[in-house]
């Protein structure tokens, strides 16, 4: 297993399959603003309610291999093993498969996860316990509350007026780590005073 983490703005995903599992992964993609088509012969309240947001769009058929073709990420997400077959089978080497009641059929697994903003935690257990990834999680949660929405904000438009700044690696690597102490992470005042005295730096 290889964790990466995918940007999926624009992709094109289908989802096989038009139930609750389905429809929380539709929500789940929706966010992360990629075009989701949910194929299945009946759909959730939920995917309906999806579809006038423009958020999916439904295509109301079983599905054919032609549906797939031209998927980046397909999640097969029905109850129907002999479907959840066919379309592993029509899925090309290069496209990623999710199928969510049987992972080792196909070869792209969701670990649990969260998000603060830009900070994305996510924990597998490699399929050997997803209650205890969930837990993990949950205890992630506690320890990362909401503050490390807008801390993760201020860390990263320090980085890019410290990247482009004119101080030499070793100062800007000591800039950096200065910037991890707690102290910023829950005094507005101090990013402030720092993102201000970055701004009178001298820059390239």
């Amino acid at each position: 297993m290889y964790a990466v983490m995918l940007d999926m703005k624009d992709k094109h995903v289908v989802i096989v399959g038009g139930g609750k599992v389905a429809t929380r992964k539709a929500n789940s993609l929706s966010k992360q603003e990629a075009y989701i088509q949910v194929v299945a012969p009946e759909f959730t309240a939920e995917l309906y309610e999806l579809e006038k947001e423009e958020k999916v769009h439904l295509v109301q058929k079983q599905v054919e291999r032609k549906d797939i073709e031209s998927a980046f990420l397909i999640i097969v997400a029905t109850n129907n093993n002999q479907v959840n077959r066919s379309v592993v089978q029509y899925a090309s080497p290069h496209q990623l498969v999710n199928v969510v009641d049987n992972p080792d059929s196909g070869n792209l697994t969701f670990p649990a996860q969260f998000c603060r903003g830009k900070l994305a935690i996510a924990i597998s257990t490699g399929g050997a316990s997803p209650l205890l990834a969930k837990e993990l999680i949950e205890d992630f949660k506690q320890r990362y509350d909401n503050s490390y929405e807008e801390y993760v904000d201020f860390l990263y438009e320090c980085r890019m007026l410290i990247k482009a700044s004119s101080f030499d690696v070793t100062k800007k690597r000591e800039l950096l780590q200065e910037v991890l102490q707690e102290d910023y992470r829950y005094s507005f005042t101090l990013q402030n005073k720092f993102l201000q005295k970055l701004q009178q730096a001298s820059f390239l």
